[in-house]
């Protein structure tokens, strides 16, 4: 058995063959002594998650990204989706006119898809180096790139904005 401390309460945590249970602490905040039925452990399975196509889309992506003859098209329309659908340069919309899928991107610097997702989104900011290697691989100045972070920003802020009204 393996005790965890929280806040000066201490939580019984036990493993069994087939998943961890945990028990509440005996004390209150204020320090009375509850009444609990602790015959009963609270159970928390350990879920591992499993990597799956989020769509038919990432399958088609997959093949059309196998296909070395269609590379310089699916080039030229990320170029056209950055000119049609982006207003103000985004770190997106500079990936996009780079001709770039986020894996090429993150292949190019060092990076996980993952990542670049993050950035694009806005919910994580690049650090110096990082943002660095970007700009080289997207062919833009550090202070070009910091312009489309801060248009990134900007529009995640707004988006947030609108869906807390």
């Amino acid at each position: 058995m393996t005790h965890k401390t929280q806040s000066e309460n201490v939580w019984s945590v036990s493993s069994g063959t087939n998943s961890p249970t945990l028990s509440p602490p005996l004390d209150t905040p204020s320090g009375n002594a509850h009444q609990a039925n602790l015959s009963q452990p609270i159970l928390f399975p350990l879920v591992t998650p499993r990597a799956q196509p989020h769509s038919q889309f990432d399958n088609l992506l997959a093949e059309v990204d196998g296909d070395a003859s269609l590379h310089e098209q699916t080039k030229q329309a990320r170029q056209w989706v950055s000119e049609s659908f982006y207003d103000a340069p985004t770190l997106s919309s500079l990936r996009l006119k780079a001709g770039l899928s986020q894996k090429d991107l993150g292949t190019q610097c060092d990076l996980r898809q993952e990542h670049i997702s993050r950035y694009e989104s806005g919910r994580t900011e690049p650090g110096l180096s990082v943002a660095n290697k970007l700009a080289t691989a997207l062919g833009v100045s550090l202070d070009e790139f910091a312009h489309a972070w801060n248009n990134t920003r900007a529009r995640a802020d707004s988006m947030v904005n609108s869906t807390i009204k």
